[in-house]
Order: structure tokens, then C-alpha cells, then sequence
């Protein structure tokens, strides 16, 4: 029935793009012919890479709109109105369903619009779709996004959450693991130390514990972390390899994805924080390592214990 698809979701967090991956495949089983595009921040275009059977992404450069001249901001504005009323889509889904991406879905001229109304006063965006999901605040979002495209007529066969990580990144992951001396053959455990909140951070010293408690087992132990957190993990380099600043965001899930476990916090490797950061961008250890079909252990509760 559609050809020409566009999905949209340029929120920041790493976690709220992968949460759109169990409704990409509903929209992606159901369309197997059409042509998919994902419209989302530059920072998070890499992740799309790991979205089987997409064909096509677009970026918008969202920091253009925060301190950029007015200028600026109404050439980026003008540019992606072009870009996407030149893509003809005959079907836009708007996963994110702000002000702004509602007025985008309109401006696209698609014959068919759907998309969120999450509170009471974003009730006027509903003239801006031709399908509306009256999303509620007590479902995760992965269900809000699957709902949307059900409120659509769309009809799941199942509920996938597979994301593929591109066989070139789990090469360099291998490379980075030879580069560690640990061997492929032998149980791993992959340790995200921090998350964006320290608040929920577990202390780093029991994280060594653990650490220390597997490698008597003669489990091998891989500390992963940001680029800027290399320095918080001195203490843990001189008894453990550490892949911080070594990997991007895609050959950190290669890491993951090659790991017997991944242990994280709840929050850590996508939506706050995670296991890689660059501009602003996130990898989630218990969201992706769920995608990746890598066994998780989220680690949850106050940072005192």
C-alpha cells in the first residue's frame, strides 16, 4: 500500500531511538517492499546502522537550534522542509510526536500522518495527523511506539528487538579484544561502570570486587566507559583492560555483543548514559545488550551499597 515510508525519531538519548526497534520491524514485516527512511539527530545516525532492512537515514543537526543565530536556524529549518517534501513519502510515522516534528509531518504532504498525543494539552497536534495514539504515562515507550503503528492498522506477527551490529564493527571489536590478550573462546564479562546520574552510579570499588571475583574463575573481565571517563578509571587500568576512548558507539556493541555478560547500570549504555559518548550521544548497556541478545545484568538502587 506504501511505498515510500518515513519514521521519525530525533530524540537525543540512544535508548528512545532503540526503543522505536520493536515497531521499525512491525512497520518493516508489514512493508517488506517499501522504502524506509529514519529522520533523526546527527549524533544518533550511527546506531541506525544496526536497524536490519533499513534503507535510508537523515539527520538534522539539533544543536544548530540551541545558541545558532536565527539565521542559522531557519536555514537548517528550510533545508530539512526540502529534503523531506523531496522524499514524496506517502506515509510519515512520528515516533517522537513533539511540536515541531508534528508541524514536520504535516509540511511533508504525506497522504497519511500518525503519531502521539502524550498529555492534554498537545491535544491540538492531533489536527496534524491523520491517525492519533493517546499515549498514557504508565507504558515504557517501546510499547507506545508499537501501540502507534497498531492505532495505524498495523498488525504485529511478533515482537522483535533485534538490532544487528555490522559485521566491520564486530571485527573491530574483535581486533580490540586480540589488542587486550583476551581470547574469543573464553567466557567474557563486559563491566559499563558509570551512567550519566551519579546518583545511580553502583561504587566503582564494588564494581572491582565483581571484577576481581570472576577473574579467580578464570572469567576474563572488560571495563568499557565514555571517552571522558578514562581518567575515573586509572585505578582499574592498572588491573584490567579497559576499552574507554578505544571504541565508538558501534564497536561498542560489538564488544557487548561478543561479551558472555554485560554488566551495567540501569540506565547506562543509551538513554542517560552509557558505555560510549560523543556530542552528546549514548550507548545503553541493559537496552542495547537486550537487542544485541547478549545476557544483561542491570545493576539498580542507591549508590551507597
Amino acid at each position: 500500500m506504501y511505498d515510500n515510508i518515513l519514521l521519525i525519531q530525533w530524540m537525543y538519548g540512544i535508548g528512545d531511538n532503540l526503543f522505536t526497534l520493536p515497531a521499525y520491524h512491525v512497520v518493516r514485516e508489514a512493508y517488506p517492499e517499501a522504502t524506509l527512511t529514519f529522520l533523526v539527530a546527527k549524533q544518533n545516525a550511527q546506531i541506525y546502522q544496526g536497524f536490519p532492512g533499513l534503507d535510508q537515514v537523515l539527520t538534522i543537526d539539533r544543536q544548530v537550534y540551541h545558541g545558532a543565530s536565527y539565521k542559522q536556524m531557519l536555514s537548517e529549518t528550510l533545508k530539512l522542509i526540502t529534503t523531506v517534501r523531496r522524499g514524496k513519502y506517502q506515509l510519515v510515522i512520528d515516533f517522537t510526536s513533539s511540536g515541531e516534528t508534528a508541524l514536520l509531518a504535516l509540511v511533508s504532504r504525506a497522504m497519511e500522518r500518525w503519531g502521539m498525543i502524550k498529555r492534554k494539552r498537545s491535544r491540538v497536534r492531533s489536527f496534524y495527523y491523520t491517525r492519533v495514539y493517546k499515549a498514557t504515562e504508565h507504558i515504557h515507550n517501546a510499547d507506545k511506539y508499537v501501540e502507534l503503528v497498531k492505532k495505524g492498522g498495523l498488525k504485529p506477527l511478533g515482537i522483535k528487538n533485534q538490532f544487528q551490529v555490522p559485521h566491520e564493527y564486530i571485527e573491530k571489536a574483535g581486533s580490540l579484544l586480540e589488542e587486550f590478550g583476551i581470547a574469543p573462546k573464553r567466557p567474557l564479562l563486559f563491566i559499563q561502570p558509570f551512567t550519566s546520574d551519579p546518583n545511580k552510579d553502583w561504587p566503582l570499588e564494588k564494581q572491582i570486587q565483581v571484577a576481581e571475583y570472576h577473574r579467580k574463575r578464570g572469567i576474563q573481565v572488560l571495563f568499557g566507559g565514555a571517552p571522558d571517563e578514562r581518567r575515573r578509571l586509572r585505578e582499574v587500568e592498572a588491573r584490567f583492560p579497559v576499552a574507554a576512548g578505544k571504541a565508538d558507539l558501534l564497536t561498542t556493541a560489538g564488544l557487548m555483543k561478543l561479551s558472555t555478560v554485560v554488566l551495567g547500570g540501569r540506565y547506562r549504555a543509551s538513554t542517560h548514559g552509557g558505555c560510549f559518548r560523543e556530542a552528546g550521544g549514548y550507548v545503553h548497556g541493559a537496552h542495547l545488550t537486550c537487542a544485541l541478545w547478549t545476557i544483561p545484568a542491570a545493576v539498580m538502587g542507591l549508590n551507597t551499597g
